[in-house]
């Protein structure tokens, strides 16, 4: 998966689940949502969100600032 691109693990299996995680950096750093979304291809939104790509068709395409 190559890095900064959105992800998430499912235990799909009845028995718990122990997850060993390794960062291949000391510094944490954090992305927000809408920078995740902007970069992240239609396709793969839909996917995630269960909903048809066009739904995404007219959200920003860069990182912006969600109003309050």
């Amino acid at each position: 998966m190559p890095q900064g691109y959105g992800h998430y693990i499912e235990n799909v299996g009845s028995e718990d689940v122990e997850l060993v995680l390794a960062l291949n950096n000391g510094s944490y750093e954090s992305i927000s949502i809408t920078a995740w979304m902007a970069a992240t291809p239609g396709q793969v939104l839909a996917t995630n969100f269960g909903v048809p790509e066009k739904t995404f068709a007219a959200f920003p395409k860069r990182e912006t600032m969600m109003p309050e």
